[in-house]
């Protein structure tokens, strides 16, 4: 059987072998490589050929005719047709082997690197109840019912009505229980993310794992939502914990949950949440890492990577508010924050302040143009931290660092497949790759965060 014969529609049996990065199972037919949703290692299913690509092809689980010994069942009722947690039937211990076997294929498929050898992981403790954000969407069912909540599996101009998630504290549920019955009945209907019509976006919910103050935000498209005090009330009644009530107003195209902050409904707009000993005051639009608890455990790992002595300088690319910045602050010299969205740097600023930190300050600029001034001026950093979106490293952002030429980098990626591509290009650039941690910051999802020190080579 070969490429041309396994077509849209067809139906065949296949072994899974092991799972891709993004959570698909991989199996193979007489050497083709075949992508399975929804298959795990060690099943036996019956599949539906579903895409055909130039060197694989695509298809979903019609029936489980073997189960692999590492299924277990799954916590929540929406797994399956929700596109979140598609690991949650994979059993914890085998989800952290995986993903610690994806980094190093990563490194040595994609970078080319020499191969590291088994990769440390940190689990996640807890696996449940662990997201300190989600965003909620405002759609349409496939039967074109109103709808708030989650996009099924592969369908993102669809919604389903969310009953319960468990990724994030319970009460996040009642929230959007409140707001789905508020809204029930009256004049606004859900945006349309391809007709670009309705008026209601998003529901986002933030809140402190370590103080548990919440912070609700209502994204709209552009204009005025009449009685919202109704629905302020009813929250701030039913869930105490909630701080603070935005109305942000998203007036572009973009199927996206951000826009200008219209009103303060409740509240004075931000809310708190701890690090260790370290204060942070966040807004709507404020990056701060998804998992609390975990990014105490991976800041703790880029500190050790560092091996600060308390006399370097260091620069914090893509700092956000500031969270890495301020506790490295505490063990070196001087940090220098850089980061482009300016609610970021000023949340940034703000817990300089409320932390008493003398020795770190914050610039809103954009990275490559920083890191390229920085050189030309003759500024030099013992360390430079980077901490970059899933797309990895602006190329100018590397090729600045690498003139720079900061003894130490340590890079914290959320991107396995773009960390193994910067890596490469550290490594052309005189740099060495002398450790790596994974750390599983998102249970039950696909998703794998990593912590790896490069150092330049000392040339004689």
């Amino acid at each position: 059987m070969n490429e041309k014969r396994l077509s849209r529609g067809m139906e065949v049996t296949v072994e899974v072998e092991d799972l891709a990065f993004l959570g698909r199972g991989v199996a193979h037919i007489e050497g083709l490589v075949v992508f399975v949703d929804g298959g795990l290692p060690g099943d036996t299913a019956r599949v539906e050929i579903t895409g055909n690509r130039r060197k694989h092809v695509e298809s979903r689980v019609l029936e489980i005719l073997q189960p692999s010994p590492y299924r277990v069942p799954p916590h929540c009722r929406h797994f399956g047709s929700c596109g979140g947690c598609r690991l949650q039937d994979l059993a914890y211990e085998q989800q952290l082997a995986l993903k610690a076997t994806q980094v190093r294929n990563h490194l040595t498929r994609v970078g080319g690197l020499a191969d590291p050898g088994e990769i440390p992981i940190i689990p996640g403790e807890p696996t449940f109840g662990y997201r300190n954000k989600m965003e909620f969407t405002f759609g349409a069912d496939p039967d074109g019912n109103p709808a708030l909540g989650l996009h099924p599996r592969g369908k993102y101009w669809e919604v389903f009505d969310l009953r319960e998630c468990v990724l994030p504290p319970e009460n996040y549920s009642q929230i959007v229980e409140i707001t789905r019955g508020f809204f029930a009945g009256t004049q606004y209907q859900p945006y349309h993310p391809r007709q670009h019509t309705g008026f209601l976006r998003n529901l986002v919910v933030r809140s402190g794992q370590n103080t548990g103050q919440i912070l609700v935000n209502l994204v709209t498209a552009e204009g005025t939502i009449h009685n919202a005090e109704k629905w302020v009330g009813a929250l701030l009644a039913a869930v105490p914990e909630i701080v603070t009530i935005v109305h942000t107003v998203n007036a572009t195209h973009a199927n996206i949950a951000v826009g200008t902050l219209a009103e303060i409904w409740h509240g004075a707009g931000v809310f708190t949440e701890r690090l260790g000993d370290l204060t942070f005051t966040l807004g709507p639009l404020s990056f701060f890492q998804t998992n609390t608890r975990q990014a105490e455990k991976l800041f703790a790992q880029a500190l050790a990577y560092a091996a600060l002595t308390g006399a370097e300088r260091v620069l914090d690319v893509y700092s956000g508010a500031g969270a890495i910045s301020l506790q490295v602050a505490r063990k070196a010299r001087m940090v220098v924050g850089v980061e482009l969205v300016p609610e970021a740097v000023r949340a940034a600023k703000e817990a300089v302040e409320i932390n008493r930190i003398a020795n770190c300050e914050f610039v809103c600029d954009d990275a490559k143009d920083f890191i390229k001034k920085q050189a030309t001026t003759g500024v030099r950093y013992d360390l430079a931290l980077v901490d970059p979106p899933r797309a990895g490293l602006h190329p100018k952002v590397v090729s600045g660092l690498i003139e720079l030429a900061p003894p130490k980098i340590i890079y914290v990626s959320c991107n396995p497949a773009t960390l193994a591509r910067d890596l490469a290009l550290f490594h052309a650039g005189g740099f060495v790759l002398q450790g790596i941690t994974a750390v599983d910051m998102f249970p039950h999802t696909a998703h794998i965060e990593t912590v790896a020190l490069v150092q330049r080579e000392n040339k004689k």
